[in-house]
């Protein structure tokens, strides 16, 4: 799936950003945009039994908002 392989779903595309839902997040996703120089703006998602930071939660509203 593209969430797996977020390097094969970009392909020759060369964004300045991803926005993306928290189904793409993680560690592996966000060292790709840094390593290709893509702004992350992969949304935030919660670890169990551990709530998103206030900041987080602004990122993530924020997102949306630019992709709606």
């Amino acid at each position: 799936s593209e969430v797996r392989n977020l390097e094969g779903a970009l392909g020759p595309l060369k964004p300045r950003r991803v926005y993306a839902d928290k189904g793409y997040y993680s560690s592996e996703n966000k060292e790709l945009l840094r390593r290709k120089g893509i702004k992350n703006g992969i949304m935030y998602k919660a670890a169990r039994n551990k709530g998103l930071s206030r900041l987080e939660k602004v990122f993530n509203r924020l997102v949306v908002t630019d992709i709606w």
